[in-house]
């Protein structure tokens, strides 16, 4: 009768062994994976931080390229073409297509569907490469402009608010956005 009692607890302090191993490992297996989660969300957040970052401040050039055409082309070396901001604008467009929520997508799509308006009207004619024809840039088409400045101000602080939204910042003060302006 003591041989089948050893042999009882033996059995079941090996169960309990293996059955504490596996819990263990099921649950070293559940926490890695909340860590790995919490570790990806925070790469994405990150990731969507620059991205509309990096989109911002790829805009702001721009408006300033459609107001000051007649300065800002014409070969300086330090400063990029018209084309490669325009693909600098698209490129980071894109990328916020590729990580974005639906609502920002849409507000990306105003900032840059305003942009275009404003650069179409400043600039009618380009030679073969691109570059601006001095000949048709106005110098005095700023105050014209002013509304389609306006609209790319605008959705430009949309698309902000709807990224703070995205990334979980509270809304920004009315103040602050009329500052930025």
């Amino acid at each position: 009768m003591t041989g089948q009692l050893q042999w009882i607890g033996n059995l079941i302090t090996a169960v309990a062994t293996i059955s504490g191993v596996l819990i263990g490992q099921a649950l070293a297996r559940r926490t890695e994976r909340t860590k790995a989660r919490r570790e990806d969300a925070t790469r994405w957040l990150q990731d969507r931080r620059e991205a509309y970052a990096e989109f911002l401040a790829a805009v702001w050039p721009m408006r300033g390229v459609s107001t000051y055409a007649g300065i800002c082309e014409l070969g300086d070396p330090h400063h990029p073409t018209i084309d490669q901001r325009r693909l600098d604008v698209a490129t980071k467009h894109e990328l916020i297509y590729l990580i974005a929520p639906a609502d920002v997508i849409k507000q990306a799509d105003r900032v840059r569907g305003a942009l275009f308006e404003l650069f179409e009207d400043s600039h009618s004619k380009f030679d073969a490469v691109g570059v601006i024809d001095p000949g048709t840039v106005t110098t005095g088409g700023h105050d014209n402009q002013w509304p389609l400045i306006e609209a790319v101000f605008e959705a430009a602080i949309a698309f902000r608010e709807a990224a703070r939204r995205d990334l979980g910042i509270e809304a920004e003060p009315a103040e602050a956005a009329e500052v930025t302006k």
